[in-house]
């Protein structure tokens, strides 16, 4: 897989720099100015957008084989921001304290994450020669900067794999309901559509285990599937996994509409992450 596999064609390539890749030990993207939010918020459009990361070539990155090299590839929810300790492990934030106190109070979920493959990790300079240096412009410093078009092609074809974060069931919270405000509000009302359909079909599958069991349990199951099926989405492009063809969010024919997939729905399916999503012509084939 490469970036280009993660980004639409006319999505958007950002650079930032970094002092270690991200991780379930450190499952965000952390800064300590909110400008830096502000800017994240006008600017990127999720959904469509990624941002590399890259080590800084000074003592703030610790390991030396990170320094000005590509990190991460991960796609940030850009809204809302949130405490940084909300979303980290206790003893990673404490550890980060320990180093550089008020530092890295605040911070944006994590949707998507990816990291290169290659060894050593590609070099910035070498992959980005016109971007990787306006990082170090002071203005810029902890700032999204836009990839330049010369750099564009070679940070697409960087080879890259994804990353399965860990998250507290707090920060697994904070995701989805990040992840559920920030989508356009057609693919939200499609998103709950299909995750009141799939809830549907559990409480009368047998062996299913208690779903929707009262209406307050119900209602933060429709919330949390729903972020689940809008990021099968997302990944799937809009594409019917069956025929390969566009969905339809809204209009057209009903055939057209898309429909939620699930292999296995024994207890658990709907934390699992095996959701695909095709037409609803096409269940029938699958």
């Amino acid at each position: 897989m490469r970036i280009a596999d993660v980004v639409p064609e006319t999505g958007g390539l950002w650079l930032k720099s970094e002092y270690a890749p991200l991780s379930s030990e450190w499952p965000a993207l952390s800064f300590t100015r909110k400008a830096v939010a502000t800017q994240i918020a006008r600017d990127f459009q999720y959904g469509r957008d990624v941002v590399v990361l890259v080590g800084t070539g000074n003592d703030d990155t610790p390991d030396p084989s990170h320094r000005g090299r590509l990190l991460s590839v991960v796609e940030p929810l850009p809204d809302p921001v949130v405490p940084t300790p909300d979303l980290v492990p206790e003893r990673s934030w404490a550890e980060a304290q320990n180093k550089a106190r008020g530092r890295w109070k605040l911070s944006l979920p994590i949707s998507r994450l990816w990291k290169p493959t290659a060894e050593p990790l590609p070099r910035a300079k070498a992959v980005a020669p016109h971007t990787y240096p306006l990082l170090g412009q002071p203005y810029r410093r902890g700032f999204l900067v836009p990839v330049d078009a010369a750099d564009r092609a070679a940070l697409l074809n960087i080879e890259i794999e994804a990353v399965a974060l860990m998250l507290s069931p707090r920060a697994e919270r904070l995701v989805r309901q990040s992840r559920l405000g920030c989508m356009p509000p057609a693919l939200r009302k499609e998103a709950t559509r299909m995750a009141d359909w799939l809830l549907a079909r559990a409480s009368i599958a047998p062996g299913t285990g208690s779903v929707g069991r009262d209406a307050a349990q119900r209602m933060s199951d429709l919330a949390s599937l729903a972020s689940v099926v809008a990021e099968a989405w997302y990944v799937q492009r809009g594409v019917c996994v069956q025929c390969g063809r566009p969905m339809l969010l809204t209009g057209g024919e009903d055939k057209h509409r898309a429909l939620p997939v699930v292999g296995d729905m024994s207890p658990g399916w709907h934390a699992r992450g095996d959701l695909r999503i095709v037409h609803k012509a096409c269940l029938a084939r699958v």
